[in-house]
């Protein structure tokens, strides 16, 4: 239980960025159905301007979770180095810790 619980207070909270991305996403998805809607009932046919804005919709709808994907990486890759840099240091003082003590042998 413990672990589980170390876990969830490790959980980071979104940032500005992330969140704004949030409000941009559904703003698109929400207005890109609406305008292809609009499309089909006004033509009542698939044609190229269809095909054009869904696959213009979905372009912008990919990009958009390219990006998120991209700012979460970020994130956790900021807080995996500073846990590597953490590890590193302490590495380095039971080097210098060891080293002291073959030092001391040898003499």
């Amino acid at each position: 239980m413990s672990n589980l619980k170390s876990g969830i207070d490790k959980l980071r909270n979104p940032n500005i960025f992330e969140k704004i991305l949030l409000v941009l996403g559904i703003f698109f998805v929400m207005f890109g159905y609406g305008l292809i809607h609009k499309i089909v009932t006004a033509t009542g046919v698939l044609n190229w301007s269809f095909a054009q804005a869904l696959f213009l919709w979905l372009i912008i709808v990919i990009l958009m979770i390219i990006v998120a994907v991209i700012e979460n990486v970020k994130e956790e890759l900021k807080i995996i180095i500073k846990g590597h840099s953490e590890e590193i240091r302490l590495l380095a003082e039971m080097a210098a810790k060891k080293t002291a003590k073959t030092k001391g042998v040898k003499k």
